[in-house]
């Protein structure tokens, strides 16, 4: 059976991933995990997505999408999503994604500026400019995530290198509450006409190979599954089974 890119997403080990199959509403239910994202507004649904088979959301103007989830998303954790903006630079400053609740010290997320710059922000500790850039409009790998168990390590990469990591002093909450994507949590900075495809969130912080094989998914599959976290999981079991194969033959 051929591999497939849902296959290296769930050899990573996803808390959830959606594919926005749906053709109507605002209830976007995952194809692996059991948390339903939330819509807002409008939307234009199975759009063309990143990769052949894939579909995307478009942001119809003002939609955008949340993911509540109280009391849980302590770090370490990894959200990815593909981003297509409408237009870049953007004609106003857009937010693709965010984490918290946007008002004390346990949100963060990533903005835009009509100049095209990014800004990392951590709410309301810092904000600092970025040197990643999506030169075009075309599709991009975003994921970004806590580094440690106690949240005060973020980290930022686009096409599946890292391009940007913050040490977070302040960073007092470790827990997101929520995540969200084409808007902050309330919908304001809203991606006009931008779309997304496959949003994941991840229980794990993601190493370089990990982020790496989401990106290399999209074209080869294949190859991306031996850089996934599972790839290490099937080495131990195969060294497994050698060891008690050779503990049967001593009896």
């Amino acid at each position: 059976m051929a591999v497939t890119y849902q296959d290296v997403v769930r050899a990573n080990g996803p808390f959830a991933s959606w594919a926005f199959t749906e053709t109507s509403g605002l209830d976007f239910v995952p194809w692996i995990g059991g948390a339903h994202l939330t819509g807002h507004n409008a939307f234009l649904y199975q759009q063309t997505g990143p990769f052949a088979g894939a579909f995307a959301l478009t942001a119809n103007t003002t939609g955008y999408l949340t993911l509540p989830f109280p009391g849980g998303g302590v770090a370490p954790w990894t959200v990815e999503f593909w981003l297509k903006l409408g237009a870049y630079p953007p004609a106003a400053t857009v937010k693709p994604a965010h984490s918290g609740n946007q008002t004390t010290p346990n949100g963060a997320g990533f903005y835009i500026l009509t100049s095209g710059v990014w800004h990392f922000q951590v709410i309301p500790v810092s904000d600092t400019t970025l040197t990643a850039l999506t030169p075009n409009t075309g599709w991009h790998l975003v994921q970004y995530g806590h580094t440690d168990a106690t949240g005060t390590s973020l980290f930022l990469a686009i096409d599946g290198q890292i391009v940007s990591t913050r040490t977070l002093v302040g960073l007092t909450a470790a827990n997101p509450q929520s995540w969200g994507f084409l808007a902050d949590a309330v919908g304001a900075l809203p991606c006009t006409s931008a779309s997304i495809s496959y949003p994941a969130v991840y229980p794990s912080v993601f190493t370089a190979p990990n982020l790496l094989s989401t990106f290399l998914a999209a074209t080869d599959p294949t190859s991306a599954l031996s850089l996934t976290r599972g790839a290490v999981t099937t080495i131990d079991n195969d060294l497994l089974q050698q060891i008690l194969a050779a503990v049967r033959r001593t009896f």
